[in-house]
């Protein structure tokens, strides 16, 4: 996981006489926060067979502080309605609410200004055809011989369902 946002802009290039062949960039997006990880995605449905993508989320730190506070309420509200369902009287419980309704809204705020939050992508598709396919059990089969794993004691197990 690497820390920091990102930003992305998007233009085109305006050729015009006497000009110097400008650009005209839109910002999509950025934040000085946030974090880019890699996740798998499966090939073609593949349950054997990925490739390594790249997200990139963008937040606001002071949006995560007003979300905690919000799901600390909601936790405290949801502690109160279990109470109740074991048989405490309800006059007995205490509901939590921000005093001003504007205040649910202090999660987002912040956020909206971002433009672009998530991407998803930056990486090398792999064709179909540049991967050999084999069996659950040929798989193991390689395994057990040493070819794709490293020389470690580990029992493999089979399931002939899947």
């Amino acid at each position: 996981m690497k820390p920091g946002g990102f930003s992305v802009q998007v233009g085109t290039k305006e050729i015009t006489e006497g000009s110097n062949n400008q650009q005209t960039m839109h910002l999509l997006g950025s934040s000085k926060y946030g974090s880019s990880f890699q996740g798998l995605q499966a090939i073609n449905d593949s349950i054997h067979h990925y490739f390594f993508t790249r997200y990139a989320r963008n937040w606001d730190p002071e949006d995560m502080v007003w979300a905690l506070n919000m799901i600390t309420l909601s936790i405290s509200n949801i502690i109160s309605a279990i109470k109740v369902i074991n048989g405490v009287h309800p006059k007995d419980v205490k509901y939590v609410y921000p005093s001003d309704p504007n205040l649910f809204n202090k999660p987002i705020e912040n956020t909206r200004t971002l433009g672009l939050t998530s991407m998803k992508g930056f990486f090398y598709e792999v064709s179909e055809e540049l991967i050999e396919n084999y069996t659950k059990l040929e798989m193991v089969d390689l395994y057990s011989k040493g070819k794709y794993l490293k020389k470690i004691k580990r029992k493999v197990i089979i399931n002939n369902n899947t």
